[in-house]
Parts: C-alpha cells; structure tokens; sequence
C-alpha cells in the first residue's frame, strides 16, 4: 500500500479508490445508490468494494447526520441481511466526517467496532487497522 495515496483517498472521502486502488479489494458488483428506511431512518447505501464476501458499504442518511449507536446497530442489521460479512462507512452530508462500523463475532455475539475519520486528520491510524 503506497501510504501516501492511500491517506489522499481518505481524506477525500474516495473510499472506493481506497479500497480498491490502494488495498487491492474488488469494484464492487454495482456503485449504485440505493435508498433504504430502518425504524424510520430513511438512508441510501452505496457499495465501495469488495473482497472474499466483505462487502464495504457508505451509508448517508437522508437529514445528512451520522445516525447514533442505536440506529447504527439496526442499520448494521439489516444490511447484514443482503451482506452477511461488512464494513458500514457513515458519511455526514458535509462529507467532513465519517464514522466506520463492522462487528466482531465472538462467542456467538456480535461485538460492534467503531472508527470515527474526520477530514484533515491524517488517518494514520484507521489506515493501520485497515
């Protein structure tokens, strides 16, 4: 991973480059917007990329507002049902900041993970756990 490219996809919110570019993940099967609604959350899920049945997915809702734990987590749930195996990047409608989310099964649970990117950090970090 050339690590300076790698840190100018994130910060420009170009997650796909990021992925596909840069860490060697797959187009994804479509880059098509498509709208969804969870317990009244109205959102759109985009595909970025994928790779051995991880399928990483932008999610913006409709009031442009990273949604809160709760409603991450009923997100997270049914999209699992379309991609059991994912990484959820919440983007705000400013595109400034993101919130990234995957679960960690053990023991039969579901541990959710979370990674908070805000643009003009460097992104050193999320980029290792990547």
């Amino acid at each position: 991973m050339n690590l300076k490219n790698a840190r100018k996809y994130l910060q420009a919110f170009d997650f796909t480059r990021l992925f596909v570019e840069e860490l060697g993940w797959s187009n994804p099967s479509s880059g098509k917007s498509v709208p969804m609604s969870v317990k009244g959350i109205a959102f759109n899920r985009r595909e970025v990329a994928q790779l051995s049945g991880v399928v990483v997915i932008e999610v913006v809702t409709d009031d442009g507002v990273i949604p809160d734990a709760a409603a991450r987590s009923a997100i997270h749930k049914e999209i699992a049902k379309l991609h059991h195996e994912n990484v959820l990047i919440f983007v705000d409608a400013k595109r400034s900041q993101s919130l990234w989310y995957w679960a960690k099964r053990q023991d039969r649970r579901l541990i959710p993970r979370t990674h908070i990117y805000v643009h003009g950090q460097s992104g050193d970090l999320l980029l290792s756990k990547l």
